[in-house]
């Protein structure tokens, strides 16, 4: 399973829940399922790409970050 993302604006409610869904696909990748991420950002909004990397810090799963816009 992938996760597509494309984010314009992140507040702290979106952020929690992108980590409780981070925390599901953690869960699903320890019991051996395939999960990864695939977060696609605009190159002109670098807070949405640090928080991203943020994110990616802290998963062992795949973890994508794309410029650009999701296809």
């Amino acid at each position: 399973m992938s996760l597509e993302i494309t984010l314009l604006y992140l507040n702290t409610s979106s952020i929690k829940a992108l980590m409780d869904i981070f925390d599901l696909l953690e869960a699903a990748h320890d019991q051996g399922k395939p999960v990864g991420v695939n977060w696609y950002y605009d190159e002109r909004n670098e807070r949405v790409a640090e928080l991203a990397e943020e994110f990616r810090e802290d998963c062992t799963f795949p973890f994508a970050i794309i410029p650009g816009p999701a296809n």
